[in-house]
């Protein structure tokens, strides 16, 4: 993976291996519909301890953003998230797999891409339509949250923000395999807004790399390059 990784351009400065783990691992089930259920062995990610990123903190010291989601302990990612805001970075948190957050945790995220499962599993609300996806917004920058983006698949996106509020549609496809779909879209939608798009405009761009991906099977060989965007 770090080969892949390096072959891509990607750092992997902050990358530690530890003895008798191996790397986390997920057994993915496809629907007819495309659908997915992931079970996940998390292997050495549960590992990843505040006391790692301490020993990493000069990863943070040029960052633009902090991307992040829950497939590492939950402290470990609200010290990310805290050093992270310390340095005046904008951090992006998506919040999946669903897991509970402690109640301060959330005052410290910028923006939040939860799927309709997440974001009913962080707000109560139960996401059938746009209206549903604004109730739940609301509730989530009542705990300190600036945008939310909430992912609603096949129609697209709804933003709450400032600058925007609305839904961003999907582009019509037929999906085969809609695994890191979301990952792609959270990759994608940061990539957008370093480059100084709108949320709007970013959230556009990033339902276009998830459309390529759900249109291939696999997961990381799912997921574009830019060129194939433009």
């Amino acid at each position: 993976m770090r080969q892949n990784w390096i072959k891509d351009g990607i750092s992997t400065e902050g990358i530690s291996q530890i003895t008798g783990l191996n790397t986390g691992t997920a057994m993915i089930f496809i629907g007819d519909d495309g659908e997915n259920t992931i079970g996940v062995a998390a292997g050495a990610n549960a590992s990843l301890s505040p006391h790692d990123l301490e020993n990493h903190t000069e990863l943070f010291a040029s960052a633009q953003y902090l991307l992040i989601q829950l497939e590492t302990p939950a402290a470990t990612v609200a010290k990310a998230l805290q050093l992270a805001k310390k340095r005046g970075i904008i951090t992006v948190l998506n919040p999946a797999p669903a897991t509970a957050l402690g109640n301060d945790c959330l005052k410290w995220v910028d923006i939040i891409t939860p799927n309709e499962t997440e974001a009913e599993a962080l707000s109560g609300v139960e996401i059938n339509d746009a209206e549903d996806a604004q109730m739940a917004a609301q509730l989530l920058h009542q705990q300190g949250v600036g945008i939310v983006v909430i992912t609603l698949g096949s129609r697209g996106a709804y933003i709450s923000s400032t600058d925007f509020m609305g839904l961003v549609p999907a582009i019509n496809l037929q999906a085969i395999d809609t695994v890191a779909a979301g990952d792609t879209f959270n990759g994608a939608l940061v990539v957008g807004l370093s480059e100084g798009m709108s949320i709007a405009a970013a959230v556009g761009f990033a339902n276009a790399a998830s459309a390529i991906t759900v249109t291939r099977q696999g997961a990381q060989r799912a997921i574009p390059y830019r060129h194939e965007l433009l």
